[in-house]
């Protein structure tokens, strides 16, 4: 309801927007998004994005070449106990392709967002939005 809204103070880190995006859980990703835009630029928020999923790709290369998911894992940098299963289950469930779609939205946005005068945060949500939807 409203209330519980307007009197949750919970931090919202990038993990929880990153998951969120990549789980498909729009709601979410708005929420989070919302938040992390009073810290945070889209331009920051999408190049640490496009960061996360060097790392994805990364971790389904070792994955591919025979090695264990958890080490692929550690040998990119996962070692949260929080957010390794979530890491894993994108490595498991989001093939090659739609990982390359979703850099592409965020490549396309940062174009866009460069050349053309779209207010920033609507197209930013706009492009999580469609990373959110290619989740099957």
């Amino acid at each position: 309801d409203a209330l519980s809204l307007l009197n949750d103070n919970s931090d919202v880190t990038f993990d929880d927007l990153f998951y969120a995006v990549f789980s498909g859980t729009f709601n979410k990703v708005s929420n989070a998004l919302n938040r992390l835009f009073w810290e945070m630029s889209p331009f920051q928020i999408s190049r640490i994005m496009i960061n996360k999923i060097d790392k994805i790709n990364l971790c389904k290369s070792y994955v591919e070449n025979g090695t264990d998911i958890d080490k692929a894992c550690s040998y990119v940098g996962i070692k949260n106990f929080k957010v390794a299963p979530m890491f894993k289950n994108i490595v498991n469930k989001w093939d090659n392709d739609m990982i390359n779609k979703a850099l592409r939205v965020l490549m396309e946005f940062e174009k866009l967002a460069k050349t053309k005068n779209y207010p920033l945060e609507v197209a930013f949500e706009y492009c999580l939005f469609k990373i959110a939807s290619l989740k099957k």
